[in-house]
Parts: C-alpha cells; structure tokens; sequence
C-alpha cells in the first residue's frame, strides 16, 4: 500500500516545478486535509508561564512535512530557519571562524583556502565530516582542562549533540551539493532582505523552503502556506515575479482545507 510519504513524493518529483507562459505563473497546489492539521496542531502548541499558545500554522506544516520525511525551514525566523539554513550555506564550515584580523588585514591564499563557503568545498563528505568529527572531539577534550567548572561543562559536547552536530552538518553539505555551487547565492538573494546590516527575510519571500536530499536527483522548493479563503498577497506576487527565473519555477501553495 502507499504511504502519505511515497504518495507526496511522487507529487513533488511530477509537480513541483511551475510553469511561465505569457506572463502568466503557474504552480501546484498541495492539500492538508483538514483533520490532520488540527491534528498536528494539538501537539505543536507551546507553554508560557499558565498560557497556552498555538505554532504559527507554516510552522505546523512544517513539522507535518518532516513527520513525513521532508526536511523544511520556516523563512519568518530571520537568523534561524530558512534564513539561518542559507547564511550557513554561504558561511564557512562550522569548524572555522571568522577573526577580526582577517576581516582588517586581509586574507593570506592559505586563509581564504581555510575560509571557503560550505557551498563551494570540494572535498569528499567522508573526509569533511571525519574532520569536523575530530575538531568535535578535540574540542570537548580541550574544554576538560579548563579551570572554571561551569564553561567546562557547557562546553563539553555529549553523545547526543555530538550525533546532531554531524548530521546538521551533513544535511547542510548534501543539500549544498545538490543545490549546485551556482544555484546556492541565486536562491539565498532570493531569500535575503540586507536591510539593517543583518541578514532577514525578503519581503514576499514564501512561507516555507523544503527539500528532499534522499531522492536522486534531490528535490527542493519554496511553498506559501494558505487557509481556505487565503490568497497570496501583493509582495508575494512581486518577490515570485522576480525570482521566478532564480527558483527554476520550484514554489507550490500548501493549502489547508
């Protein structure tokens, strides 16, 4: 029998992609039942102090999407979410950090080397995750020695945040990978708003990006999420307009209904 997983997958692999004729923008749409979001909706709300507050509905679909094996980010979380996925893309690996001195005195070949984006490394994923692994454990081992107790322990990387860390980083590098060293600045300007020297949201920018790094070739798409008598908006239909071209027509509407 096929699953909700198989079946949506094989609507993404056939649909996902819209269509420009005209001037005229066409995409597909995918339906939440409306039982499964109240659903999903009962076990994503969050406690404050005696208040009970419902997730935002993007976020509820989101977590439905990765109930069923998707990955997904919410955009509306300036530096964490889609936003935060993106700057790391862009960023150097997680082992390297930027110093002031490279900012002022520039970067020796030997450095800008060191300080390559995630989404430009060459290197095979066996070989950056079994480094990434010994920075890990070199740097817990390291954080033993220290004097005061308390940086110590938060410091210390336990199996658990271990394990995270390697996966977060793998999935970052096979979805860099699948993306393309040309797609990953197009789709992150597509992403980003630059105003007050902090990297957020663009305005119109869809609800949601997912993607799906287990099927060959990998799938990946923006998605605006809409109620029964919700539509998209004026920016909405600008940022798609103008980056319609930049997102290979890759976006769907989730409509709940």
């Amino acid at each position: 029998m096929t699953t909700d997983r198989d079946t949506l997958r094989e609507h993404l692999a056939t649909r996902s992609i819209g269509a420009s004729h005209c001037g005229v923008l066409t995409f597909p749409t995918i339906l939440i039942q409306h039982d499964r979001y109240l659903r999903a909706k009962a076990t994503c709300r969050t406690a404050r102090g005696k208040r009970v507050k419902d997730a935002p509905t993007a976020e509820i679909v989101r977590q439905i999407l990765c109930g069923l094996g998707l990955r997904a980010e919410r955009t509306r979380r300036d530096t964490e979410g889609c936003v935060g996925l993106f700057r790391n893309l862009l960023s150097p690996p997680p082992w390297e950090e930027v110093q002031v001195e490279d900012v002022v005195d520039g970067l020796t070949p030997e450095r800008e080397q060191e300080l390559t984006p995630l989404y430009r490394l060459t290197e095979s994923e066996g070989a950056l995750v079994e480094h990434y692994k010994q920075v890990l454990l070199r740097r817990s081992h390291e954080s033993q020695f220290l004097q005061d107790p308390l940086p110590a322990v938060l410091a210390a990387v336990d199996s658990v945040t271990f394990q995270w860390r390697l996966d977060d980083f793998v999935e970052k590098l096979r979805l860099a990978r699948a993306l393309g060293p040309d797609k990953v600045p197009k789709l992150a300007g597509a992403v980003f708003g630059y105003g007050g020297g902090e990297f957020s949201a663009a305005a119109g920018v869809p609800d949601l990006f997912v993607w799906d790094t287990d099927r060959q070739p990998a799938e990946w798409f923006f998605a605006e999420v809409k109620g029964p008598r919700d539509h998209l908006q004026e920016s909405q239909t600008t940022w798609l307009r103008n980056y319609w071209d930049d997102i290979e027509g890759r976006f769907a509407v989730i409509s709940i209904g």
